[in-house]
């Protein structure tokens, strides 16, 4: 790899000497901020760009402006192969331009990945994660990096809320500051990305100097916390979202965080654990899947439209089923067997949902997405996702032994079962 890193900064002296960034103010700034810069003159466009637990691939999928979280319209709905939609995410565009702004914060570690695809090298940047008791950031676009001190993001990713404005803010110096932090560059004959990956697992601690944090566990910290949902997060039938009197089973933890009261709470709270699962099994749909939305019991569908003036857009979602919140409750129910005396209509919803994983496992493998198309019952942003992550759920050995589910279970977040709440 091709590329020369340089030191800038309007407010002081700034250089990249030793593996280290330095800065010295020239005079005093109310706010101050510098960056290094890295150049590449051999850049692929097509490279994989990783920033961990942030980007992956430079988060190259297809942008959508729909409110979170971005569901398929009407028209889109079964479109054999239809690729995953995300609701402006820091990401590139398919054909590699745009520009990524993210903070150390946003990661598991203050570091970035670029692997050449043609010409089989690698290249790796890792960081410290603040200077001056504030995130640095990094900016990811073609040819370029650009490691900020601290953070200066054009627009600062907001989750559900538009992007944010010149939002971040640089540092207040006295002149004759000086600041210095680690960068380390790194680049290397690289044949595939599980070379890549596995270059980064050895060494992502690299700049990581702090022990290890103790477990902060007590009995007082559990004590605040059976408190908080015996008091709060109890709805006189489950332990839930009590604010707002919504149940969602999986996905926000109700139908999980029922597993570590049970265990660890008193006789009360136990009792409780068991009325959160009596009251999951009691909301089954008609397909076997248990219902993923209920407001004060009323049932709802998981497209996240159901009270929208645009619902009409959407009407095809209507009946929807987010399929991690089952797969997520089905983990987690045999946690609970393992620990609760299992009721026989536990056991039976469990059961049932799994047998309806296998259903629609066994429908993908068939046909890839069409037979489920023509059936009407599940919509997959991928066929081969679709059947690698059931397949993950619905492997036939010692079902009922939470050892071997755990082991399978993996995020359905991708995948959309199109309930339609009537048996097919």
């Amino acid at each position: 790899m091709e590329y020369r890193i340089s030191a800038l900064s309007r407010y002081g002296t700034c250089r990249y000497e030793n593996e280290r960034v330095y800065f010295r103010a020239d005079k005093c700034y109310a706010e101050a901020d510098w960056r290094a810069e890295i150049d590449f003159s051999d850049w692929e466009d097509d490279c994989y760009i990783f920033a961990p637990a942030c980007v992956y691939d430079g988060n190259k999928i297809e942008q959508v402006d729909r409110p979170y979280p971005p569901m398929y319209k009407t028209s889109e709905m079964y479109e054999n192969e239809r690729p995953i939609m995300m609701k402006g995410i820091p990401a590139l565009h398919v054909d590699g331009s745009g520009k990524i702004e993210v903070t150390a914060g946003d990661m598991a570690t203050p570091c970035v990945g670029v692997f050449y695809k043609r010409k089989k090298q690698a290249f790796f940047l890792f960081a410290e994660q603040e200077v001056g008791g504030k995130n640095i950031g990094f900016a990811i676009e073609q040819g370029k990096i650009t490691v900020q001190y601290p953070t200066k993001r054009e627009y600062a990713y907001r989750y559900v809320l538009p992007p944010e404005k010149d939002a971040d803010r640089g540092l207040s110096v006295r002149y004759g500051d000086e600041f210095s932090s680690a960068l380390l560059l790194c680049d290397f004959e690289c044949e595939s990305l599980s070379q890549f990956f596995e270059y980064f697992l050895r060494n992502r601690k690299t700049l990581m100097h702090s022990p290890r944090p103790g477990n902060g566990y007590t009995s007082a910290l559990w004590d605040v916390m059976e408190r908080h949902f015996n008091e709060h997060n109890y709805s006189g039938k489950y332990f839930g979202n009590n604010r707002w009197r919504q149940w969602q089973c999986g996905w926000c933890g109700n139908a999980q965080s029922s597993y570590p009261l049970y265990v660890k709470g008193n006789e009360q709270t136990k009792a409780r654990a068991v009325q959160t699962i009596d009251y999951l099994v009691s909301y089954v749909a008609p397909s076997g899947f248990f219902y993923g939305n209920l407001f004060d019991d009323q049932i709802k569908d998981d497209s996240f439209h159901f009270n929208d003036k645009d619902k009409g857009d959407f009407d095809g979602m209507s009946g929807a089923h987010l399929i991690r919140k089952s797969g997520d409750v089905l983990a987690f129910l045999y946690k609970h067997f393992d620990v609760m005396p299992v009721k026989k209509e536990w056991e039976i919803a469990a059961k049932t949902v799994r047998t309806r994983l296998c259903a629609c496992l066994k429908s993908t493998e068939r046909s890839g997405s069409s037979s489920i198309r023509k059936r009407g019952i599940c919509s997959f942003r991928s066929p081969v996702q679709a059947r690698r992550r059931l397949a993950a759920w619905c492997a036939p050995t010692s079902i009922l032994s939470v050892k071997n589910i755990w082991k399978r279970r993996k995020r359905l977040a991708n995948i959309i079962i199109k309930i339609s709440w009537q048996k097919d």
